[in-house]
């Protein structure tokens, strides 16, 4: 499984299973705005450029964030990063039902977009980085 491959399995996962809108991928979360976004909530899945071959496996590192609209005063705020923390877990819950992939590592911390940066005062979320391990030469069939 090639990591597009793999990428495009992890966003038609999560709009099936209804936990996003839209997706992007890409090498920079910045060159996303307010202004292109239009669907809600969004999936923005960023490789870190780290990968292991093995003989049978591919261990990629990916940076997920989840996306989420913040009213204008900024009153639904905690209820919107506690949907971002709980919707990014069953993202990656879902990851490791993807046929091909072999495992998801466990050890990942969950970040809130608000407590590191400001992205946007109309946007919040949460981002993760995660280790999935996929079979080499497995074709994944998207629908």
């Amino acid at each position: 499984m090639t990591l597009q491959t793999l990428c495009t399995a992890i966003a038609e996962m999560a709009k099936a299973q209804e936990i996003i809108n839209s997706s992007s991928a890409g090498t920079d979360i910045y060159s996303i705005n307010g202004q292109t976004i239009k669907d809600y909530p969004m999936l923005f899945i960023s490789p870190t450029g780290y990968h292991q071959v093995k003989d049978n496996t591919t261990k990629f590192q990916l940076t997920l964030y989840y996306l989420d609209r913040l009213l204008n005063d900024s009153s639904n705020e905690m209820d919107i990063l506690s949907v971002s923390i709980e919707q990014l877990k069953n993202l990656v819950r879902g990851i490791k039902g993807i046929e091909g992939v072999v495992a998801v590592d466990n050890e990942y911390q969950i970040v809130n977009w608000t407590e590191t940066e400001n992205f946007n005062d109309r946007l919040a979320g949460a981002y993760a980085t995660i280790f999935v391990e996929v079979v080499n030469d497995y074709i994944c069939f998207i629908e």
